[in-house]
C-alpha cells in the first residue's frame, strides 16, 4: 500500500490514476474534508452511479444477501440472493443513462471488525456472497484515521 499526504484535488487525482489501473483507493482523513464529494464528483465524471455503502451501519447480510431454500438434484440446499441495489452482481442490467457503478465502501474505519474482515471479499475478490461484482463496478474505499478520535476502530 502507498500512502502520502496531499491535497483534496491531488487526493482525486490520485484516486482516478488507481481506479484507471483496477486498483482501489483508500482516502483517509479527518471526519467532512470531502472524501464523499470525491467519490461523487468521480461517479459524474464517469458517468457511473454512485452507491454509497457504509460499512459502518451496514450487516454481514449486506455482503452474503439472504438465504433461500431451493431444491437442487432433488436436494433442498440453501442459496443467498444478494442485494442487487447495493452491491451489483453479473447479472445486473446497467443503471438507465449510466456506463456502470462507482461502489464507494466509507467509513471502513469506523466499522466493527467483523465488517472491515467482510468487505475484504468485496475489495479483494470483488464478490459479494457467491456472486461476481458487476464488470462495470469501480471500487472506492475511505476512513477517519485513527488520530483524528472520530470512531476509527483500530
Amino acid at each position: 500500500m502507498i500512502t502520502n499526504t496531499v491535497s483534496l484535488r491531488r487526493a482525486r487525482l490520485y484516486a482516478g490514476i488507481a481506479i484507471t489501473a483496477g486498483q482501489v483507493p483508500y482516502l483517509a482523513g479527518p471526519p467532512g474534508i470531502g472524501k464523499s464529494a470525491i467519490a461523487k464528483s468521480m461517479a459524474d465524471e464517469i458517468n457511473y452511479q454512485l452507491i454509497d455503502y457504509r460499512f459502518s451501519t451496514g450487516t454481514p447480510e449486506d455482503q452474503t444477501g439472504l438465504p433461500v431454500k431451493t431444491i437442487q438434484n432433488g436436494k433442498e440446499r440453501a442459496v443467498f440472493l444478494p442485494f442487487n441495489d447495493l452491491f451489483p452482481t453479473e447479472d445486473t442490467p446497467l443503471p438507465p443513462g449510466k456506463d456502470g457503478w462507482l461502489l464507494f465502501l466509507d467509513e471502513l474505519s469506523n466499522a466493527p471488525k467483523h465488517m472491515q474482515a467482510a468487505a475484504y471479499k468485496v475489495i479483494l475478490d470483488r464478490m459479494v456472497g457467491d456472486k461476481r461484482l458487476h464488470p462495470n463496478v469501480v471500487l472506492m474505499a475511505a476512513g477517519n484515521r485513527i488520530e483524528d478520535r472520530a470512531a476509527a476502530v483500530q
